[in-house]
């Protein structure tokens, strides 16, 4: 009877971690996430699957995490990026005046 207990329970632990690789791998897949690029597959997936966190920054170890320089002019850029959310169905709920 104990034997049968401990059965039913490490199949529950493995079906438990059966589901949580498939749920990780659904949200890797899903977010087309660029895994294969540098600093490589390990350091992604681990970020990834652990931090909630997404923030830019100049010297950021993610190439697509880095601050964007842009070679046009900020009424032009505001422009494009205007456009841009029309098109995708977003709403422009505003600029702060203090960070254009």
């Amino acid at each position: 009877m104990r034997r049968r207990g401990l059965v039913i329970a490490f199949s529950s632990l493995i079906a438990i971690a059966i589901v949580g690789v498939f749920l990780g791998a659904n949200a890797i897949l899903r977010n087309r996430v660029p895994v294969a690029t540098p600093p490589g597959v390990m350091v992604r997936l681990t970020t990834y699957l652990t931090r909630n966190v997404a923030e830019t920054r100049d010297d950021h170890r993610f190439s697509e995490l880095r601050i964007r320089v842009f070679e046009v002019s900020a009424d032009k850029l505001l422009e494009y990026t205007r456009r841009a959310c029309e098109r995708l169905g977003w709403e422009d709920i505003g600029v702060d005046p203090q960070q254009s």
